[in-house]
């Protein structure tokens, strides 16, 4: 390590030497000039006029190209040797990698501004730095060269659906299940655990049948993970109680293509439906009646696919008196089952019982267990026996934290952001009007840092391609005052911008029967927030080989629990921060009725 240092003290020394200092400060002007080649240049790069970022964007692996590099990051002061350079690219390292990590040296001058300390240059670029030292110095393993932050790569949390199981397609059941759906226009409510392969069939389904199909969910991170789009996006439905055959849902123009897809699409899949409010399902059957499909038929006609399970998330419903009255006078309840719409489609019932995400049969039979309430006190403590451990430690590379509420996950992404080297910096919100803290869709002073785990809040809002959804996670690619860029999970970094989020108040109308709103008060900040930790609500669909679980307090929603533990593989990849109490296995009589329901109605169900 202490070599390290020392050449890392000589390229800052170089730094405070070189042209980019004027009088103690930075010089922006000639940091400008040398990053997009306004202005006159530095002698040993006059020849390279459109400046280094054209020069990053036509590599070339050759000796000229390598000479100019180093001739560009002489100018900062480092100073790296052509054998090494070339030594460090026979190693198996590709040109390419080294010239984004200049790239990023250059850029974080260009953005920077009066505030830039010139006694620490490359606070912002410590991954760049260290990936530049191992150039120079070669893989010693004498010492331990520093930790590259930014080289760990963005942990798996999607479950990869673009890869099916081996013989999949040959399944007898997974034949059965296709045939029934691909032959027929019945709809169908497929449920089954958590890991039987739910949303698998649904990647397969769609790639395989014939039939024009719309794959929906009601919540982002879900849409991601079977390709399709969110439901309130489709729809157009606005954010708020809807009343059956509510004037706010939107009529479809003739010319918009949200029309003529209603219009030919055969299949409607609607993915994790047990967080769909009834309001909603009811509104999406009066939206499908109104804008193309048959209108005096459930769901205009359409074959309707639900997939779920309702023991895991319910729906959220807020205290609000609005809402606590529309599922008490309007609605039976919340759920989608109780939805009138679903209650006259009257969907084929079809259970996939085979649980594929865990191995070990005594864990699923534990999961099960929790998952309908027979539990017993002495099986929970077997789960705190085997949990209670800390062996999984902070940072595991693969490790993601759950949590019961928002307070615990933001307690942990703070302590993980402090642990990052590179420089911070805070984004503040803007803020009009009334907008109450408790409803702050993102955070208030968003502070971040280079290689920070982030999760987007909001859809993007891109004309031509969706780039990511509520729910999405990425890591920070670059940062200065003026810019946020993000790295997706498929590798494409993009610039983020701020987004505005509307404060609205609703009020029920008795004369007209209608609830209407106005807006109260706006918010505006950048669309992310840390997600080293995330809440058991954004985990739902996901897996994970291991996750720490903190309840804090306790649930607070009926299949909380279910889910955080159904979340991860085995067993083994579970730690609980605290012990788990029969009171955090929140039973709902509704849903245990309506399992009830289904089983005993033997035509309908089949077991596969």
């Amino acid at each position: 390590m202490k070599k390290y240092k020392k050449v890392e003290r000589k390229w800052v020394n170089g730094f405070l030497k070189s042209d980019f200092v004027k009088e103690g400060s930075l010089n922006q002007d000639l940091a400008k000039s040398i990053f997009r080649g306004q202005g006159s240049l530095p002698d040993s790069v006059s020849v390279y006029s459109g400046g280094f970022r054209a020069y990053a964007n036509n590599i070339e692996d050759t000796l000229k190209y390598k000479e100019g590099l180093l001739k560009f990051l002489a100018l900062t002061g480092i100073s790296i040797s052509l054998d090494k350079l070339n030594e460090f690219i026979l190693d198996g390292n590709e040109i390419k990698d080294i010239v984004r990590r200049v790239h990023y040296i250059f850029k974080t001058l260009f953005y920077a501004n009066h505030k830039f300390n010139v006694n620490d240059p490359f606070n912002n670029n410590y991954g760049d730095i260290n990936y530049l030292l191992r150039i120079e110095l070669g893989n010693d393993n004498s010492e331990s060269s520093p930790q590259l932050f930014d080289d760990l790569s963005l942990d798996e949390l999607y479950n990869n659906y673009s890869k099916l199981p081996d013989n999949y397609e040959e399944d007898e059941i997974v034949k059965h299940l296709f045939d029934r759906i691909e032959n027929s226009n019945e709809s169908v409510f497929l449920t089954g655990k958590a890991g039987t392969g739910k949303s698998t069939f649904v990647h397969y389904f769609t790639t395989k049948t014939k039939k024009k199909t719309l794959l929906l969910s009601f919540t982002g991170i879900a849409s991601v993970n079977i390709g399709g789009q969110t439901i309130h996006s489709f729809f157009r439905l606005p954010f708020k109680p809807l009343l059956p055959r509510d004037k706010e849902i939107t009529k479809f123009k003739d010319h918009w293509s949200n029309k003529k897809i209603v219009q030919s699409v055969d299949t409607i899949v609607i993915d994790e439906v047990s967080m769909l409010r009834s309001d909603i399902l009811e509104a999406i059957d009066y939206s499908l009646r109104i804008n193309g499909g048959n209108p005096d038929l459930p769901f205009g006609g359409k074959q309707m696919v639900f997939i779920g399970d309702v023991y895991q998330l319910p729906p959220i419903v807020t205290s609000d008196s609005i809402e606590q009255e529309l599922f008490k006078s309007i609605y039976a309840s919340e759920y989608f089952f109780d939805a009138p719409s679903f209650q006259t489609l009257n969907p084929i019932k079809i259970e996939l019982t085979k649980v594929h995400r865990q191995k070990d049969s005594v864990f699923i039979e534990t999961l099960n267990k929790v998952r309908d309430y027979s539990i017993i006190q002495s099986e929970v403590n077997d789960i705190n026996d085997k949990c209670l451990r800390s062996d999984l430690g902070e940072g595991h590379e693969l490790e993601i934290m759950l949590t019961s509420n928002r307070f615990i996950a933001r307690t942990e992404n703070a302590k993980r952001l402090e642990s990052l080297p590179n420089l911070s910096f805070i984004f503040n919100a803007n803020i009009s009007g009334e907008f109450n803290s408790d409803r702050f869709p993102a955070p208030l002073n968003l502070k971040l840092k280079r290689n920070a785990q982030i999760m987007f809040v909001k859809n993007d809002n891109a004309i031509d391609a969706r780039r990511w959804v509520n729910g999405s996670i990425a890591t920070i690619e670059f940062l200065s005052d003026e810019l946020i860029e993000v790295k997706l999970k498929d590798g494409s970094i993009h610039e983020i911008k701020k987004e505005v989020w509307e404060n609205r108040k609703f009020k029920w109308d008795k004369k007209k029967g209608e609830i209407t709103s106005e807006i109260i008060g706006t918010f505006e900040q950048f669309p992310i927030k840390l997600a080293w930790a995330i809440t058991i609500h954004k985990s739902q669909g996901l897996t994970f080989e291991n996750v720490k679980i903190d309840l804090g307090t306790g649930t607070f929603a009926n299949g909380q629990l279910y889910t955080a533990l159904s979340r991860c593989r085995s067993m083994e990849g579970l730690s609980l921060v605290r012990r788990i109490n029969l009171t955090d296995i929140i039973k709902d009589h509704r849903i245990s009725d309506f399992n009830m329901l289904i089983n005993q109605d033997q035509e309908l169900l089949v077991h596969v």
